[in-house]
């Protein structure tokens, strides 16, 4: 769930398989694979030798290649259960990134679910502002859809950047058809050092996130994506735009489960405690873990990172919005929203050029 939307993906997807004529990847001796609906790998039909494997153990699949993770005794979080010749034996699979295997629902999650579009799209283009004849680099962009936006808007640079090589091949093929001129970059935004690479050091006007900064499992991991948004500012200073995880977001089960989701977390919360969100996207159920961070650790990274002003911003609804599910459909969201928007300024200057939105 840039976008890596805390209601958009999850790494624990199951592979729903589509039967098609093997190649040189693999096969189970007839010369087929089970080719996976979102990602551009082959699981052979053909039992993994290597398989199963123990919880949580990287390895890689002899007869297809595929670095995978396998799991045993996670929920499955598709609503269409693939076809017993092939699953009866693999347990839940998940790929490195939590994005890889949702590309698909990723996309398609702006328009099945409401709140996306009318609230967090205009909540948060409204917090980044005008753009026009700004860079951007927009961490986490999942598969590029505010690198996009923020192009479209006059934005003259626009670089994306997530750790999930399956969302950046999807920005990359999708920017091959459409030609807008938005740069994709593979590399995690957690690692500071993402923020020094050529091209990528030194020369942003803002730097955006969206649902980034709640996957971060420690502090150092936090602070990492602060310093490496500091580092792609320009020297002179610049802004980063971020939504984040409301603080304050609701438990309750049905609070949020008119706009597509419902979140949980442990009790009492602590820092960097981990919780779960469960979106329905379409057709898919889709299961997203995240990590609970205070007010004041968000702005303790930032300050670490070198940002001075913080503002945090509550989201809004559309005039469309509005209009087209009447207010009280937003009356849930809007007194306990899920996420929050964190505006931080940067640089020498002790005040902005221009105020920050409200």
């Amino acid at each position: 769930m840039n976008q890596r939307p805390l209601v958009i993906v999850h790494a624990l997807a199951l592979v729903a398989p589509d039967r098609e004529q093997g190649g040189p990847s693999g096969g189970n001796g007839r010369g087929e694979t089970e080719r996976c609906r979102l990602l551009p790998i082959n699981i052979p039909a053909a039992r993994c030798s290597e398989r199963p494997h123990s919880t949580a153990e990287h390895t890689a699949c002899t007869p297809c290649g595929s670095k995978v993770r396998v799991f045993s005794g996670l929920r499955r979080n598709r609503s269409r259960r693939p076809g017993p010749d092939v699953m009866s034996t693999i347990k839940e699979v998940a790929v490195e990134s939590q994005f890889d295997t949702v590309v698909a629902a990723y996309e398609q999650s702006m328009e099945a679910m409401p709140f996306r579009e009318h609230v967090e799209a205009h909540s948060f283009l409204r917090a980044v502002g005008d753009v026009t004849g700004q860079s951007v680099l927009d961490l986490g962009c999942g598969s590029g859809l505010y690198a996009r936006r923020l192009r479209a808007a006059g934005a003259t640079r626009v670089v994306g950047m997530d750790e999930s090589t399956a969302m950046v091949d999807y920005a990359r093929q999708r920017e091959e058809r459409e030609g807008l001129g938005v740069e994709f970059l593979a590399a995690n935004a957690a690692d500071p050092a993402a923020g020094a690479l050529p091209g990528i050091s030194g020369v942003f006007d803002v730097v955006t996130a969206v649902y980034v900064l709640p996957y971060a499992p420690t502090l150092t991991a936090l602070q990492g994506f602060c310093a490496t948004a500091r580092r792609a500012l320009r020297p002179r200073g610049g802004r980063f735009v971020a939504a984040v995880l409301n603080p304050g977001f609701s438990t309750d089960p049905d609070w949020y489960r008119r706009y597509g989701m419902e979140l949980s977390a442990q009790q009492p919360s602590s820092e960097g405690a981990p919780g779960h969100l469960k979106a329905w996207v379409g057709d898919e159920v889709l299961d997203v873990d995240f990590f609970c961070w205070s007010a004041a650790a968000h702005e303790h990274a930032l300050r670490a990172a070198g940002f001075g002003r913080i503002a945090w911003i509550r989201p809004q609804v559309s005039e469309q919005g509005r209009k087209a599910y009447g207010d009280a459909f937003w009356t849930n969201y809007l007194d306990c929203p899920h996420a929050l928007l964190l505006h931080a300024q940067a640089g020498p200057r002790a005040e902005l050029a221009s105020p920050i939105p409200q």
